[in-house]
């Protein structure tokens, strides 16, 4: 399976969680930090996805200056915000990748053991390989966290009548090509990423006022091919009844796929893969939910090894 792998850097990085100082939080082109294997963070990434044997060689998206010399990848240069860098991502998968087929996006911040990378594809994915779009939210505690402890989980089960789990944001996505909404899911991303270290309250209001124009625009693009415009109602709509129900309690797994599909993938989809078109699979592999954002995290990545 083709694998992009991000590694830009935001020249305005995102606001310090609370317990944390800004001095506490890695800044820069993360990718390029030098570890004890004698690689950088990224090419210790690229050498563990290739010992997996589970996807093509990794292509890398970053600015050439940093990583030439550093990473022994096809290196597709890009510079500038997040939003940049998944434009870049959109025409490199729409330029490769036939729509039908899947493709995997990764950060260049995890280090995931190749074991890990093996375990994700075969037992988490693996059962879900016909949906158009699919991620992991990784069921841990606070206390199993380590350093990155100070991580937002959500509480939410699979299911009605389930039991509510901790769930981290895991780091690898797998889609389709044909099937996404580009523009508007690039877009939600870039904002979800700016306000992933908000209060919830600050995020949804962030998110959604952000995301309007996006909406309005792929409303009059739906228009102009004779479709019905109903994603600057549809959308604020799904995710406000989701933020509701989340802080009531009573939001499920589900109602997110839902959202998601809504949001992410072009209306002909939304039945696809036995009426499941997006999965959030809830996976145990902690190291997908350990993006590397502090010196303590680093430092801890480092003294576990691969």
């Amino acid at each position: 399976m083709p694998i992009l792998i991000l590694a830009s850097s935001d020249p305005s990085p995102g606001t310090a969680p609370d317990g944390l100082s800004p001095e506490a939080m890695l800044t820069g082109p993360k990718g390029t930090l030098p570890l004890r294997s004698g690689r950088c963070m990224a090419a210790e990434l690229i050498a563990r996805i290739r010992s997996s044997e589970r996807f093509a060689d990794p292509v890398l998206l970053g600015p050439r200056s940093w990583y030439a010399g550093k990473v022994d990848c096809e290196i597709v240069h890009v510079a500038g915000p997040l939003i940049d860098t998944l434009r870049q991502m959109m025409q490199v998968v729409q330029e490769r990748i036939p729509d039908g087929q899947p493709f995997a996006v990764t950060p260049c911040d995890i280090l995931p053991s190749a074991d890990d990378w093996r375990q994700v594809m075969d037992n988490e994915y693996a059962p879900h390989s016909d949906a158009m779009f699919w991620w992991q939210l990784v069921q841990g505690e606070r206390a199993t966290m380590g350093a990155g402890a100070w991580k937002p989980a959500y509480r939410l089960p699979a299911g009605p009548s389930q039991p509510h789990l901790s769930l981290y944001p895991g780091h690898l996505v797998i889609a389709r090509a044909g099937a996404l909404r580009f523009p508007l899911m690039n877009r939600l991303l870039e904002l979800a990423y700016w306000y992933r270290n908000r209060v919830l309250n600050k995020r949804y209001v962030g998110i959604t006022c952000g995301a309007l124009s996006t909406l309005m625009g792929q409303d009059l693009r739906n228009l102009a091919r004779w479709q019905l415009p109903l994603l600057t109602v549809t959308v604020p709509f799904y995710g406000l009844r989701g933020f509701f129900r989340y802080r009531r309690g009573t939001a499920t797994l589900r109602d997110v796929e839902h959202f998601l599909a809504i949001a992410f993938l072009h209306r002909r989809f939304h039945h696809a893969a036995g009426g499941r078109p997006v999965v959030i699979a809830i996976s145990s592999l902690l190291s997908l939910a350990k993006d590397i954002d502090t010196q303590a995290e680093l430092d801890e990545v480092e003294s576990i090894g691969s």
